[in-house]
């Protein structure tokens, strides 16, 4: 195999995986590319050594890795999500006066790419380059709730998922949580993921219409979301999420 064929191979490969929104695997991947299963395999193997791709957890899928994640959200390119993503979060902060950020999907990860802090004396922890289990957090939680009926099932009966039942995130009400999420279109959560901080957030779908990042807000509870304006803060998120996404819709068009 010559060094072009394996580039072309391995391109082939990330680009069944970027397009499935639950992990693409071995035999599916094989499958659309045509390529032996063996030498799927073998790719694969070394991919996710180099965390390109990453293994989700108890579906024997794959999705993109944190390695990629990382590369794209440190391009500079005009056309790079976060930089498109960025002058909307900066207005987000101004309307809302507290801490915003983007959040993309890594495997069973929300993996946050961009954060702009409130200019309140008391702060959040910034969590830009950070990892998140999708169940404990808004983004996460937004992305969970874009999955397949088959594939958030597959998540959810997972032995991780058993373990975090018994403390953070107890499965009949994660459940509910996701069907309103679904229903209503944005994720709030409260001193779920931390003591005394709530979030809101709500999806960046690209012209196909998949779900590829996520923008929230968040901010002490005692202060955020300030009394009876939690509607109004869910409202601002979302019409910034669709900014962002009208934004990538005229990109793709010219």
């Amino acid at each position: 195999m010559s060094s072009m064929q394996l580039v072309e191979r391995v391109f082939a490969m990330l680009r069944v995986i970027a397009a499935s929104s639950s992990g693409a695997t071995l035999t599916e991947t094989a499958r659309q590319t045509r390529l032996p299963k063996s030498t799927v395999s073998r790719i694969f193997s070394t991919l996710e050594a180099l965390n390109v791709v990453e293994r989700v957890a108890d579906s024997g899928g794959f999705t993109i890795g944190k390695g990629i994640v990382a590369l794209v959200a440190q391009m500079p390119h005009a056309a790079n999500l976060v930089a498109v993503a960025h002058p909307y979060l900066q207005e987000l902060n101004e309307t809302l006066g507290e801490t915003v950020a983007l959040a993309l999907p890594a495997g069973d990860n929300a993996y946050v790419v961009d954060q702009i802090n409130s200019d309140h004396a008391i702060q959040v922890r910034d969590w830009t380059g950070v990892q998140i289990p999708m169940y404990l957090q808004s983004t996460g939680r937004v992305f969970l709730a874009a999955r397949s009926d088959l594939a958030l099932e597959r998540y959810l009966s997972a032995p991780r998922m058993a373990y975090a039942a018994k403390s953070a995130a107890p499965q009949k009400k994660l459940r509910a949580a996701l069907a309103l999420v679904r229903a209503q279109g944005f994720a709030w959560v409260a001193e779920e993921f931390e003591q005394g901080l709530t979030a809101v957030a709500a999806p960046v779908r690209n012209p196909t219409g998949k779900v590829v990042a996520a923008v929230n807000a968040f901010g002490p509870s005692f202060r955020f979301p300030a009394r009876g304006r939690q509607q109004l803060a869910a409202q601002a998120v979302v019409a910034t999420a669709e900014k962002i996404a009208a934004r990538l819709q005229q990109m793709a068009h010219g």
